[in-house]
């Protein structure tokens, strides 16, 4: 059997990642699994550059975000940490699942089609090929969505 007791969920504070982290609560907190809530500063994607660290304050607000959405309501049975990388999106989230050995990411996709896909590539898109675990992505036309309507069922396939 599958079991998930640890999940990591990338929030970049749009509404498809806010929508994800309640998927992840609704998957964790009926398997009292922990979430490890990852916002992640890339300075070359932000326009930062290179130039320098980034400043101590930018990313305490970040983490005070984070801090704040895990201490809702329907959080509260619920184990969550919060983290705030600098670095590329897609590598940080891969090291928070390599560290906490996740069993699952649940992470929001903007759905970007066309040019904008092409610019700005596809960040869920390369974590799924890279994850060495299950990868839940929840569609940003679907944030609108409550995630306690849904049911989860984990089914765990041997392939040989």
């Amino acid at each position: 059997m599958f079991d998930v007791r640890t999940i990591v969920v990338p929030v970049d504070f749009s509404a498809c990642s806010l929508a994800a982290l309640e998927h992840a609560v609704a998957l964790a907190a009926p398997r009292r699994a922990a979430i490890h809530a990852l916002h992640v500063v890339d300075p070359i994607a932000s326009g930062l550059g290179e130039v320098g660290p980034i400043a101590t304050g930018v990313l305490t607000r970040f983490r005070d975000r984070l801090i704040r959405l895990t201490m809702t309501s329907s959080m509260r049975d619920v184990k969550a940490e919060v983290h705030v990388a600098v670095g590329s999106v897609e590598d940080e989230i891969l090291d928070m699942v390599d560290r906490y050995r996740a069993d699952v990411i649940v992470m929001g996709t903007h759905g970007r089609s066309g040019w904008g896909h092409l610019l700005l590539g596809g960040t869920t898109e390369r974590v799924v090929r890279r994850a060495p675990c299950p990868v839940l992505t929840v569609k940003e036309r679907r944030a609108q969505s409550r995630a306690d309507e849904v049911t989860y069922t984990v089914h765990a396939t041997t392939v040989q």
